[in-house]
């Protein structure tokens, strides 16, 4: 759930430990824009196994 003013390359860091992951988590969310994200949404976060697997 975010929580104040985070962003995803945050999210990224605390869960992956690399920033530059931040895209994983948008991906895993499409329903709605990054910018339209507010404190409270619940987000999806992929295992890091899933993150780390190569795209198509």
């Amino acid at each position: 759930m975010l929580v104040g003013e985070e962003t995803l390359d945050q999210l990224a860091k605390q869960y992956y430990g690399r920033e530059d992951l931040w895209w994983r988590i948008a991906d895993a969310n499409p329903a709605r824009h990054p910018a339209d994200w507010r404190a409270g949404d619940a987000l999806v976060i992929p295992p890091l196994t899933a993150a780390l697997a190569p795209t198509e």
